[in-house]
């Protein structure tokens, strides 16, 4: 399959993980996984062997001892290496999942129903993929979560609007009232600062 289709593939894979495990979304685990997912055909290409190398299995092994580092950063990778594989699996050829120990090709389906790699038939699946991406994106996952909170500050207090509607402003209401001995009074409040708030009531010639 094409690098576009595997890297969305990889993306669904990661956010179902992730999702499943109730972590935490990062820009790292992402970007990790969608790397991976086109880390086999970057290994062919370096190799100049088609589906060899850089699709066995074998690479799981030094892939597990990344968790030592970050567990979370070794589940992307490794997850977005093996979306790689399961994509491949459905092509035409198959995905040579024991190489070198075995050169087969492991498949799925009959070979009639299998994807040809860039015909309308991967653009499908690519486009159904994309559909199926946007609502893990926008509703399944917490996006808010992708953005560090010192970030958000920092955006904050750089913004003159929300400068301006934070910054204390003394509160001054002048309220005329009739109160209990017939006479009108100006009741006047006065903020003093945060917490405080004066309270004045004068007759009305007083002021």
């Amino acid at each position: 399959m094409r690098y576009y289709t595997h890297m969305v593939g990889a993306l669904i894979f990661y956010l179902t993980l992730n999702y499943l495990l109730n972590q935490v979304l990062t820009f790292t685990g992402i970007f990790l996984a969608a790397w991976m997912g086109l880390f086999p055909d970057i290994m062919d290409r370096l190799t100049n062997k088609h589906r060899g190398l850089g699709h066995s299995l074998l690479w799981l092994i030094p892939l597990t001892f990344t968790s030592i580092i970050h567990i979370q950063f070794s589940l992307a990778l490794i997850i977005g290496f093996l979306s790689h594989l399961i994509l491949d699996v459905f092509t035409t050829y198959g995905c040579p999942l024991l190489y070198p120990l075995r050169k087969f090709d492991f498949a799925c389906l009959k070979r009639k129903n299998r994807i040809q790699t860039g015909t309308n038939t991967e653009k499908s699946v690519f486009i159904f993929l994309i559909f199926l991406l946007i609502p893990m994106l926008l509703m399944g996952t917490p996006l808010l979560h992708l953005i560090p909170i010192e970030g958000m500050a920092t955006v904050l207090d750089s913004n003159p609007d929300h400068q301006q509607n934070n910054s204390s402003k003394p509160l001054n209401l002048n309220l005329n009232l009739r109160v209990d001995d017939a006479q009108h009074r100006n009741i006047t409040l006065k903020q003093v600062d945060q917490n405080t708030v004066q309270v004045l009531i004068l007759p009305l010639d007083e002021e």
